[in-house]
Order: C-alpha cells, then structure tokens, then sequence
C-alpha cells in the first residue's frame, strides 16, 4: 500500500507540474495577445488622426484649386503677390517697420 501511495502522490505531483505548465503558457499567449491589442489600438488612433489632418489639409487643397480657376482671384493674387500691374498703372512698395 505504501508502493501505491507514493505511486499516486508522483501522479498527482506530475500531473499538477504539467497543468501548472501548461497554465502558464496560456497565461503568457493572453498577456501578449493583450499587448499586441494595446499596441495595435493605439496605431489604429494615431492612424484616425493622420487620417483627419489629411482631409483637413485636402479640403484646403480643393478650395485653393477652385479659387485658382477663377480668373478674377488669380489676378487679384498676382497683383498682390508679384507686383504685377495694369497698364499706366504704377505701384508703390511701403517698407513697415522691420
């Protein structure tokens, strides 16, 4: 009987290690699949917002693109940015503070 007690508190001992083992494992695949998902979450964030800046900065592209099929605005903005001028008309440049 003492053969077969020690038999079974081995049995009991090894299957407690191999459950204990295999407890473990399962435990480190979840935490890394935790990480993973943390990490993935926060690309996906940064993502939405390069995603927002985009379209901001698209819009503003649409708008100067309509603003630079109007004959009007493109003279108004060579006038002011080049110093074109119309014929005998003369253009004065005023230094302000620097």
């Amino acid at each position: 009987m003492a053969k077969n007690s020690r038999r079974l508190k081995i049995g009991n001992i090894l299957v407690t290690l191999v459950v204990l083992t295999i407890s473990g494992y399962f435990l480190y695949q979840a935490g890394s699949d935790i990480v993973s998902t943390l990490k993935l979450t926060s690309q996906v964030k940064d993502s939405q917002k390069q995603i927002e800046l985009l379209e901001e900065e698209n819009k503003m592209l649409i708008n100067q693109k309509n603003k630079l099929q109007d004959p009007e605005y493109i003279k108004s903005y060579a006038r002011g940015a080049y110093m074109l001028s119309k014929n005998g008309e003369q253009i004065f440049h005023i230094r302000g503070d620097e």
